[in-house]
């Protein structure tokens, strides 16, 4: 799975961007004005494992984080699925900035002790906020941006931010 977030440079440029784990709210990407919160630490809001067969939702919560350097994050989990086969399961968070902005990707591997029976979905929320100071805007797609995301069908979408809410499949 992967789950990548652009910002433009207008929005990244202002300050040293900075990818930390925060317990109360996940992964906190911040750049200039603009924060970016994913995958957070609370059955509300972190990242969740389905299995539809099952009818079963497991959140990923407490999970160990260890930052591999300034622009990498890595994040590890040990889950059981509905049908008792343990998961270990790896978000690694990395940043890269050039001249057309900053990137935020996620890689999300889940690797089984034996193999599954059930599908599984994975659902990562997130939300986007900028500061309102000089320049801001919560009109149109001032915000700057786009987040992309892997669709059921193997496939990867980009969105562009705006002030609205953001939802995909």
């Amino acid at each position: 799975s992967l789950f990548l977030l652009c910002l433009s440079p207008a929005c990244a440029a202002a300050a040293q961007a900075q990818l930390r784990w925060d317990d109360s709210m996940g992964v906190v990407f911040q750049a200039g004005r603009s924060t970016a919160c994913f995958g957070g630490n609370t059955s509300a809001d972190s990242v969740r494992l389905r299995f539809p067969a099952a009818n079963v939702t497991r959140p990923l919560l407490n999970p160990r984080a260890t930052v591999t350097d300034p622009r990498r994050l890595l994040l590890t989990y040990e889950v059981t699925s509905p049908d008792g086969v343990a998961l270990s399961i790896e978000r690694r968070v990395s940043q890269t900035t050039d001249r057309d902005g900053t990137a935020l990707v996620e890689t999300f591997s889940v690797t089984p002790a034996r193999p599954l029976t059930n599908d599984l979905e994975i659902e990562i929320p997130f939300s986007l906020t900028r500061d309102s100071g000089r320049g801001g805007s919560s009109s149109g797609n001032r915000l700057g941006g786009s987040v992309t995301c892997p669709l059921k069908s193997g496939w990867a979408r980009s969105f562009p931010l705006s002030s609205g809410d953001t939802r995909v499949e």
